[in-house]
């Protein structure tokens, strides 16, 4: 079954239930083209998308600067996620399972956890 046909189907039964497709993971070697399946998705949803890359990622504030900017339902694309600090990695789960951290930065989207915003990391690994 192609990707785009799997695709497809999330977007549909996030669609008909009004909620957001779940996180996705993207991966390939470089120049393979995982951004745009991301920009494809955000548009596709309706919403914004933010994207970052993992090396610029250095603490839990540069990530806080970027989820606070979220709306309901947006993407935080994050490339070369495999190359996110230990504990920026700890802080994203943190944040999207509604734990301490998103309870500390309710503006992040997450308040209650992260049914509302969604997450895109792409790896070469």
């Amino acid at each position: 079954m192609p990707a785009s046909y799997r695709s497809r189907i999330a977007i549909d039964a996030a669609k008909q239930r009004g909620e957001p497709v779940d996180r996705a993971l993207f991966f390939g070697p470089p120049g393979l083209g995982k951004t745009t399946p991301a920009i494809l998705l955000a548009k596709e949803m309706g919403v914004s998308i933010r994207t970052t890359t993992g090396p610029v990622l250095e603490r839990p504030g540069d990530l806080v600067g970027l989820l606070t900017g979220l709306r309901a339902g947006d993407i935080l694309f994050i490339d070369e996620i495999h190359r996110l600090r230990p504990a920026l990695e700890e802080f994203l789960h943190a944040v999207r399972d509604g734990g301490p951290a998103a309870r500390r930065g309710s503006r992040t989207g997450c308040g209650g956890g992260c049914g509302t915003t969604r997450q895109c990391g792409p790896t070469g690994r």
